[in-house]
């Protein structure tokens, strides 16, 4: 039996036996033929879909736009509006999880179809970059903290200042810098909106880090840092700090002034308060 598909002529079926009873097998497995191609056309659709996002995302990003005919064809395809703000989102997962890979992205792509994403791609190992149009911060939070918890997956969430498309590299910077900080956030997610000081502190190199830090705070336990941010918190407090950690005002001046024998700086004068929070923060 010839085999057709589109009206062109690709193969020949041939089944031995007598040609009444193997007939019925000979159109089934033209059916099932016609379903196999159909399944590897779509395939390689989906796949055309995915390098075309994967090509747009890559070249904003970098910056690196060789073909801007090209581009625009993808957008035009991917139906994306580049008149648009966009901001740049990042979801890492935890490279030690134990979570299934499969069930996760499908989590992850749920939430860009909740979120109206249709721009987005994955980069091994772990890291999946979106587009987002600009929307509501309060409403955006909101629903990626629903999100992280009720994943069952340890995830870090980074969104990127708002920009104009073609500067989205712009954003994915922005989104790295707040990345640094999301494991020390509440549930995994940080806006770089919201940050002040962590951008000058993420452009520390972690030599100067450690050099600043030796300087500081090095010399102290565990129990007199704690102590240290808790008085910070406090508003340089020592009736708010005793407050907070059960200990008598005068137990806390004592313990202030132990720190300032040990580090040269009192946490009691503005000036050396400053410097003892910014090592805390690094």
């Amino acid at each position: 039996m010839p085999l057709y598909y589109h009206g062109s002529f690709l193969a020949v079926i041939g089944i031995t036996g007598e040609p009444d009873q193997v007939r019925q097998y000979v159109h089934l497995a033209d059916r099932i033929t016609h379903l196999l191609i159909r399944e590897k056309e779509l395939n390689r659709l989906s796949r055309s879909l995915e390098d075309k996002k994967h090509f747009v995302i890559d070249a904003l990003i970098r910056n690196e736009i060789a073909d801007p005919d090209y581009l625009d064809t993808c957008l035009s395809d991917l139906q994306v509006n580049p008149g648009t703000k966009k901001r740049l989102l990042i979801i890492q997962s935890s490279p030690d999880g134990h979570n299934n890979s499969s069930s996760l992205e499908q989590k992850i792509i749920g939430l860009f179809g909740t979120l109206g994403i249709t721009l987005y791609t994955f980069y091994y190992p772990n890291e999946y970059l979106a587009v987002l149009e600009n929307s509501g911060k309060a409403a955006l939070y909101q629903i990626l903290a629903d999100f992280t918890a009720n994943c069952g997956a340890l995830l870090s969430i980074a969104v990127g200042k708002k920009c104009q498309l073609f500067q989205l590299s712009l954003s994915y910077q922005s989104a790295l810098t707040a990345l640094k900080y999301c494991r020390s956030s509440e549930n995994g997610i940080a806006f770089f909106d919201d940050m002040t000081l962590e951008i000058l502190l993420s452009s520390i190199s972690e030599q100067e880090k450690n050099a600043y830090l030796q300087k500081t705070i090095s010399a102290l336990s565990d129990e007199e840092k704690n102590l240290l941010q808790t008085y910070f918190e406090a508003n340089m407090s020592l009736l708010g700090t005793s407050q907070k950690l059960f200990l008598h005002k005068n137990t806390v001046q004592y313990k202030l002034n132990h720190i300032y024998q040990k580090c040269r700086l009192n946490p009691r004068v503005f000036k050396d308060a400053v410097l003892l929070y910014l090592a805390l923060q690094l």
